[in-house]
């Protein structure tokens, strides 16, 4: 564990501020990581429907995702079925709200590493 000091006086934790896990990825066709960091594997549910297998597990599910997607489209995970420590679910939303297939998908996560 490390704390610099940022502005003025604030300090920040690098162990709680570095992402612990993230991942670029095709979500169309046969998908495909693009580029990722501890992760082993992404699941195609149905249309829209993805999980992310996190190498190194989450301390909780309490973690922080961050994502987004293109084409037209956003990615969720507040639809997308339930987070675990290890798995992360990750829903792709076209513009008309609903569940479809999108050709980039990006995740990441933040929070305490198990």
């Amino acid at each position: 564990s490390m704390t610099i000091r940022g502005e003025g006086t604030a300090q920040t934790s690098i162990q709680q501020g570095l992402g612990k896990s993230w991942i670029n990825f095709n979500g169309t066709g046969t998908i495909a990581t693009r580029d990722s960091l501890n992760v082993t594997s992404i699941t195609d549910n149905a249309t829209g429907d993805f999980y992310v297998t996190i190498a190194n597990d989450m301390a909780s599910v309490n973690y922080s995702t961050t994502t987004a997607g293109r084409v037209g489209g956003g990615v969720s995970t507040n639809d997308a079925g339930e987070n675990t420590a290890t798995l992360l679910a990750l829903g792709a939303l076209g513009s008309d709200g609903a569940r479809t297939d999108i050709d980039t998908i990006c995740a990441t996560v933040h929070g305490d590493l198990a």
